[in-house]
């Protein structure tokens, strides 16, 4: 019969290699730069666009540019529309005296006149009412052919037609102020008024141009709102038929 037996002898498997490892060695030299590297590949396709960015804040004003030269200048533009009529300027001087005009063809009309030459040929002396208008009386006459009258004051027009009618006062010395005017049928030519002043030597003139109807009456009357006189040098009033 067999009997246990205890075997005994040398190991088969190899030593443990922690009892055979030494000490480390010190850090070899760096190797050396490898090969550069493979070629580089294709551009990638290009990404969607961004959303745009918030709006920046407004930068600071610059600083003002150096004028530019005139631009060239513009067609005119349309005429604008006429302005209000301004107030009546005033009355300018006199203008001198023209050159006398060349002597008229066919048969002169004569002219008929009244006249004065003395002191105190106008007075006036009215209870009222003022103004008062009273006829200059005059001392010598000359009437002519359709041309009739008193002889002192009136002329009367024995046709119808276009007359000139004038008359000049001079050197008249009043006691107040006054006016001269020539009157149809006793009613003022407006044109024709004339003023003197009271104290000093006055001169008064004035004529008018107009168709006259037959039978009437042109008179020079003196405009007053006192009684009052006037001496003097001279007076005239004159009628000539025109047509």
């Amino acid at each position: 019969m067999a009997t246990n037996r205890e075997i005994t002898g040398r190991s088969t498997r190899p030593p443990s290699t922690a009892s055979l490892q030494g000490p480390t060695g010190a850090t070899g030299a760096t190797g050396a730069t490898g090969a550069p590297g493979g070629p580089m590949g294709a551009m990638g396709i290009t990404g969607a666009t961004g959303a745009p960015g918030a709006t920046g804040a407004p930068g600071v004003t610059g600083i003002q540019g150096v004028p530019g030269a005139p631009g060239a200048t513009g067609n005119p533009g349309a005429r604008g529309a006429a302005g209000e009529t301004g107030p009546q300027g005033a009355t300018g001087p006199a203008g001198k005296t023209g050159a006398t005009g060349a002597t008229g063809g066919g048969t002169a009309i004569a002219t008929a006149y009244l006249s004065s030459v003395e002191f105190n040929f106008v007075t006036i002396s009215s209870p009222g009412p003022f103004p008062h208008y009273t006829p200059v009386s005059f001392n010598s006459s000359s009437l002519q052919s359709g041309i009739g009258g008193d002889n002192q004051t009136t002329f009367t027009l024995n046709e119808s037609g276009v007359y000139a009618v004038s008359y000049r006062l001079s050197g008249l010395v009043w006691g107040s102020d006054v006016l001269a005017v020539l009157c149809l049928n006793d009613s003022p030519i407006d044109t024709t008024y004339v003023s003197m002043s009271a104290g000093a030597p006055q001169d008064a003139s004035a004529s008018v141009i107009s168709s006259f109807n037959a039978n009437s009456n042109i008179t020079l009357q003196i405009v007053s709102t006192t009684n009052t006189s006037a001496t003097g040098a001279s007076a005239y009033m004159a009628v000539q038929q025109l047509a």
